[in-house]
């Protein structure tokens, strides 16, 4: 017999490894979705809800920006291996966000060639939401605009009231992804995490082979540009034999600030040249 405070407690349920452990783990399911239920929604649901876009603080393309400046500001920065990414990003800020930049770089090409086999997951906290897992995949998904991308939200205070919540079997079949190990996690009684394999070590070896497609300095800029882009890209006279990333304005246009975010499609060996509307991205 469980009490209130067995189910408010942080708690894992290994469900691949012990399959026994699933029939505590629809105890605890049940008991979290009745004080906040979780349903499947849209990018677009959420951002109807203002928890997301140019109308919120936490994901937008404002934020994807700072990602890709950290990156910049970091790009010839310590190099960072599985064994010792917790440490530099756990003692630098800069190196941190550089890293999630390269991450959502990663998963942008994923997106793109093979497709992103999980659904990200969050809860509400007041006007706002957190995402996890998927922390790095919503500023990807952010980016690429895929409005129709899913999400599973726990509802803390009725935001989506008019919503069926899921039932523990529609919640669990999500997850149902071959050759994938998942494990649960109760997190003190607010929501329900499932976290699947993941192989990291792809992605920490990405943020030194972007870095070395940059060349290990700024993006050249080939045309007219804001003020304020100084830190962020850099100028020569000869511009045609310079290696690294390249930005090139098409007839008249005025780089912006802004722009920067598009450097997000590169991605090493697999995106190397973006085509725009006003300029064109590419590593020389």
């Amino acid at each position: 017999m469980f009490t209130n405070d067995d189910f408010d407690t942080f708690k894992h349920f290994h469900i691949t490894e012990k399959p026994e452990e699933e029939k505590e783990l629809i105890e605890h399911f049940n008991h979290v979705a009745k004080k906040n239920p979780p349903h499947l929604l849209t990018i677009a649901d959420c951002e109807e809800k203002n928890l997301i876009g140019e109308n919120n603080v936490r994901y937008n393309d404002n934020k994807l920006l700072e990602f890709v400046q950290a990156f910049i500001a970091n790009r010839d920065g310590e190099e960072m291996t599985v064994k010792n990414m917790t440490t530099i990003t756990g003692q630098s800020e800069e190196a941190n966000q550089a890293y999630h930049c390269s991450k959502i770089m990663y998963l942008i090409d994923q997106y793109r060639t093979i497709g992103l086999h999980s659904t990200i997951q969050g809860i509400i906290e007041g006007q706002q939401m957190f995402v996890h897992p998927g922390m790095s995949r919503i500023h990807a998904l952010w980016y690429l605009k895929a409005r129709t991308d899913k999400i599973i939200m726990w509802d803390t205070n009725n935001t989506f009231e008019d919503r069926t919540p899921l039932t523990y079997e529609e919640w669990r079949k999500i997850f149902e992804i071959e050759d994938k190990s998942i494990f649960a996690a109760n997190v003190d009684g607010k929501l329900i995490e499932m976290h699947m394999q993941e192989e990291r070590k792809d992605i920490v070896n990405s943020v030194q082979s972007i870095r070395e497609m940059f060349d290990f300095r700024r993006p050249l800029l080939v045309g007219a540009g804001t003020s304020g882009l100084d830190n962020w890209v850099r100028r020569v006279d000869v511009h045609e034999v310079e290696p690294g990333v390249h930005i090139e304005c098409k007839n008249d246009y005025v780089f912006t600030e802004g722009d920067l975010i598009h450097l997000l499609e590169l991605y090493p060996g697999s995106c190397e040249r973006i085509e725009k509307e006003n300029f064109i991205i590419f590593k020389k």
